[in-house]
């Protein structure tokens, strides 16, 4: 009963590797700092909509995409 299920994934495309590999380390370097920011109070917590704006200035929006789309595809294959 602790086992939580895992989401899968389709396989990347070349094209969607590429798209997550830098927006991912991206996304991630930025996150890290502004967490620990954040919790250590060197940010206010007053930036936190300039926070989550950045990431998706950066492109979290795309990342979700990609993922959504790997996902419909690992659905579809399953459903066949």
């Amino acid at each position: 009963p602790y086992i939580v299920p895992v989401v899968e994934f389709a396989a990347p495309t070349e094209e969607e590797s590429n798209r997550l590999n830098r927006k991912l380390t991206d996304i991630t370097t930025y996150k890290d700092e502004m967490v620990a920011k954040f919790i250590l109070g060197q940010e206010p917590i007053e930036n936190w909509d300039k926070f989550t704006q950045r990431i998706r200035d950066i492109g979290i929006d795309d990342v979700l995409a990609v993922r959504q789309a790997q996902y419909d595809r690992l659905q579809a294959a399953k459903g066949q």
